[in-house]
C-alpha cells in the first residue's frame, strides 16, 4: 500500500495494543456469564443480587450494540435486561468490579511500547481509539491505558468510544479523534484488529489503514494493507518514506 506523506497514526487498544480474552463473540458472552454468576461480583450491593443462572439470550442482549453504534451505558443495558431496579452506585459498583476483572488479565502486546517510541521517533503523531465491551466507562479505560506509562505517555489523544458517545466503525468516533489531532483524514493511519470497526471505519471517515491479523487463516483482499506483527507497521512506513 502506497502512503504518502502520512504525519499520524492511530492505534487501537483492545487486542491491538493490549491483549484481552475478548477477541470472539463467544469469548465475550463466557466471561461476561463468568463475572455475573460468581457471587462475589455483587458483594455488598443492595439493589440487585447474583442470579443464580443467566439465560444465553439475556448474554446476548447485555453484549449487543445498536446498528446506529450509538454507546449504550453498561447502566443501561444492565437495567434494560437484567435488573431493572438497580441503583446508580449499584451499577457502578458492579461496572468497576467488572473492569477491574478483565483489566486483570489484560496483557500488553510484547511490541506495543517499542512500536509506539519508534514511530514517534520516525515523526509520526500518535493516538489511540478504541472501543469499550458492554459500555464500560470511558474514565476506567482510559486509567487502563495510563498504567501502561510508556504507551500513554506517548499517545496523546487516548480517546473511547464513550468520549464522543459513538463506537467504531461510525464515522463520528473517527472525526471526535481527527478534531483532536487536527489532522486531515487522508494524512492519518489507523491501526487495529477490527477489519469492521478500524478497518472499513476508517476508510468510511475518509483515513487510511492498515488491518492487524494474527489470524493468518482469514481470507484477505488485495485493497486491504495487511500486517501479522504489531512491528510491521514500522516496516510499512519506512517502505513507504
Amino acid at each position: 500500500m502506497k502512503m504518502s506523506n502520512p504525519t499520524a497514526i492511530i492505534f487501537d487498544w483492545g487486542n491491538t495494543l493490549c491483549d484481552y480474552p475478548l477477541r470472539t463473540e463467544a469469548e465475550q458472552i463466557e466471561f461476561l456469564h463468568d463475572f455475573l454468576t460468581d457471587s462475589s461480583s455483587f458483594t455488598h450491593l443492595s439493589t440487585v443480587t447474583a442470579p443464580r443462572s443467566i439465560a444465553s439470550a439475556t448474554l446476548q442482549a447485555l453484549n449487543r450494540e445498536r446498528e446506529d453504534c450509538r454507546v449504550i451505558s453498561f447502566a443501561d443495558r444492565f437495567r434494560s435486561v437484567l435488573a431493572p431496579d438497580i441503583d446508580d452506585v449499584d451499577a457502578t459498583l458492579l461496572e468497576l468490579r467488572l473492569c477491574k476483572r478483565l483489566f486483570a488479565t489484560g496483557q500488553l502486546m510484547p511490541q506495543a511500547e517499542k512500536v509506539i517510541a519508534t514511530v514517534r521517533r520516525m515523526g509520526y503523531r500518535t493516538a489511540i481509539l478504541s472501543n469499550t465491551p458492554w459500555g464500560t466507562s470511558h474514565r476506567l479505560w482510559r486509567a487502563e491505558v495510563a498504567r501502561h506509562t510508556n504507551v500513554s505517555r506517548d499517545c496523546d489523544p487516548v480517546m473511547f468510544c464513550g468520549d464522543c458517545g459513538y463506537r467504531k466503525p461510525s464515522q463520528a468516533a473517527f472525526e471526535a479523534c481527527l478534531s483532536f489531532l487536527r489532522e486531515a483524514p487522508d494524512r492519518v493511519i489507523m491501526v487495529g484488529d477490527s477489519l469492521r470497526s478500524d478497518v472499513l471505519g476508517a476508510r468510511g471517515a475518509g483515513c487510511r489503514a492498515v488491518w492487524f491479523c494474527r489470524d493468518v487463516s482469514l481470507p484477505k483482499e488485495e485493497s486491504v494493507a495487511v500486517i501479522t506483527t504489531l512491528y510491521d507497521i514500522v516496516a510499512l512506513l519506512e517502505k513507504s518514506a
